[in-house]
């Protein structure tokens, strides 16, 4: 008899669970693949993410969201890009320098965009003399410091080629920048001698607007 009663409260136990199990896992959401599902603990808030067909178990409860969020409120508009770098030539035709410090000779100008550069300028000169001694110095006086000096003291030979380089950063400008290039040479030069600048060529990097 005892063991007849037992075999019938397994029974029951079974039936029971049976009929309790759905409610102790709830679906997460219906199998819907293009949402996000999770179970949220109902103490604490843990969030496991689970499958789209899988259940909660008993304490938890399902939560699902959008894979895709709403569009989110348009942005301002970023800085206008800045150009790679920007050239430009001065041919000059050979044009003289005769001066000495501190008078120069202006070869030529350039016009530079607007915004903070980095430059580049190269100067070609040429000597026609031999025997001379000489130095010759270029500038651009709108941008302090950017100058060079080339003395290769006694030239030997009817004639010299020189390429002269000159490297700065010019100041931020809302406006096209005029940049005078000029060229003199230096006192203790040979009285006489002449250096002839054949062009100068600039290239620039925009560094900020």
């Amino acid at each position: 008899m005892k063991k007849g009663l037992n075999i019938a409260i397994v029974l029951v136990m079974f039936i029971v669970g049976v009929f309790i199990s759905p409610a102790i896992y709830t679906k997460a959401d219906g199998g819907d693949i293009s949402l996000i599902h999770a179970c949220v603990k109902d103490r604490g808030g843990d969030v496991k993410i689970v499958g789209a067909n899988s259940g909660c178990p008993s304490g938890y409860s399902p939560l699902h969201w959008a894979i895709t969020g709403p569009q989110g409120i348009q942005g301002p508009p970023g800085p206008a890009s800045l150009p790679s770098a920007y050239y430009e030539t001065i041919d000059s035709n050979f044009i003289p320098v005769q001066t000495h410090i501190p008078a120069f000779t202006t070869i030529g100008t350039f016009e530079l965009p607007a915004g903070k550069w980095a430059l580049f300028v190269t100067v070609k000169t040429r000597v026609e003399l031999a025997s001379v001694s000489f130095a010759v110095s270029c500038r651009i006086p709108e941008l302090p410091g950017m100058s060079v000096t080339y003395s290769p003291g006694v030239a030997d030979g009817y004639e010299m080629l020189v390429d002269l380089q000159m490297q700065n950063i010019s100041g931020s400008s809302i406006s096209m920048q005029t940049l005078t290039l000029q060229c003199t040479l230096g006192n203790d030069s040979s009285i006489g001698v002449t250096v002839y600048i054949q062009a100068a060529s600039l290239m620039a990097i925009q560094v900020a607007p």
